[in-house]
């Protein structure tokens, strides 16, 4: 009864070439029989005001998507403003257009990749299988599969072996791109591309999962820390203090401001006990604070040195020698430069005694030579190895 109530839906009168008055059972058969991203839109279970967008992801998977109707008019029509997970289209033409359409050819482009398979419908055993082979023929490429995933609709698992286990992620076709690492990439091979550079890189956590916090880790402990012990010096003068343990109290626990009180409590009656203060004091945690007599230890001032002060001293200026002309050394003057023609007559002469007639052979510069070899492949020629292939 409950099954026949949970498919119950509520024929309605809406013109358009994509619905069909059926049901889930009805759709899945008609689903059969079209090709891979055609889709249908038929009357919700979930009442008049919501429609259901069956779409055929791949032989065999199906998904459902739920249409919201806004703006009613009456049960029948249809409403003027049309929901799928927060995004609003006007008519059931925009949706076609804006929301099948574009998964439909994201859908294909992955079909047709070289690295999609069945693969059963993404049995990971036998995908397992498929990239340890390819591991096998070619050690230093990185084999990596694409196949549909049966147990998520819409979804394709990306399979692949960087060294020894093998690793499965999934990403997810949108009408606005493919989402990869919570990262939306307008085609496959951007998608590729990314994943191939990014791959060794850990994947997000979920929003669920980086918010969990480990219970009890908002609760600290306590510590207790033993402090030296000093005691009085003869020779020294002060006043005996209580000397305990130090103890860090934390937010919620009553020790530390208790404490407090009980100290300044026996502060105030001091006199009452030797050194001014009780033997022991037990605090309701269970620590005890034991007073030791301390002398505060008096340093003795010091009296402020003077600087001395010396008289000013007088300048001495130095006095100045005059050496006689007779002990100053002469310089013998600078021999003069011989007439520009001379010089120009004794250079002509020069070069007639050693103008001699020389037979020089013909040089081959700036010219390459020529070994009869062709010249091999360039040095500088970067070398790449793609490991994805």
């Amino acid at each position: 009864m409950k099954k026949q109530q949970r498919n119950r839906y509520v024929k309605r009168v809406i013109s358009h070439h994509a619905f069909k008055n059926v049901d889930y059972a009805e759709a899945e058969r008609l689903l059969v029989k079209m090709d891979v991203g055609e889709a249908l839109i038929r009357p919700s279970s979930k009442g008049p005001d919501h429609l259901t967008l069956s779409w055929k992801f791949y032989e065999g998977v199906l998904m459902h998507v739920d249409i919201h109707e806004q703006n009613k008019s009456n049960a029948f029509s249809l409403g003027k403003t049309l929901v799928i997970q927060n995004e609003e289209y006007e008519d059931l033409d925009e949706i076609m257009a804006r929301y099948v359409q574009p998964m439909s050819s994201l859908v294909r482009d992955v079909l047709s990749h070289k690295c999609f398979q069945e693969a059963n419908l993404g049995d990971r055993p036998f995908i397992e299988g498929v990239v340890r082979e390819e591991k096998k023929r070619n050690p230093s490429r990185i084999p990596y599969v694409m196949s549909p995933a049966k147990t998520f609709p819409g979804k394709f698992m990306l399979s692949y072996l960087p060294r020894s286990s093998v690793v499965h992620e999934f990403f997810t076709v949108t009408p606005e791109g493919l989402r990869y690492r919570s990262q939306v990439h307008r085609s496959l091979n951007a998608m590729l591309n990314w994943f191939k550079k990014h791959y060794r890189e850990r994947p997000p956590m979920p929003a669920a999962a980086a918010s969990f916090t480990t219970p009890g880790s908002h609760m600290s402990t306590q510590r207790t820390t033993p402090m030296s012990t000093v005691t009085t010096t003869p020779g020294m003068s002060g006043t005996p203090r209580i000397q305990m343990y130090q103890t860090t109290p934390t937010l919620g626990t009553p020790s530390g401001a208790w404490a407090a009180s009980q100290a300044a409590a026996y502060r105030t009656a001091g006199a009452t006990y030797p050194y001014g203060y009780p033997n022991t004091i037990t605090t309701p945690m269970g620590f005890s604070m034991t007073p030791v007599p301390v002398a505060t230890p008096q340093i003795p001032s010091t009296p402020a040195q003077t600087t001395p002060m010396y008289p000013p001293t007088t300048p001495v200026t130095t006095p100045q020698i005059r050496t006689p002309s007779s002990m100053v050394k002469r310089l013998p003057p600078k021999p003069v430069p011989a007439a520009a023609d001379d010089w120009a007559q004794k250079a002509r002469e020069w070069a007639a005694s050693n103008r001699t007639p020389t037979n020089r052979t013909p040089t081959n510069r700036g010219r390459p030579r020529n070994t009869g070899k062709s010249p091999g492949p360039s040095s500088h020629t970067p070398v790449t190895d793609d490991p994805w292939g």
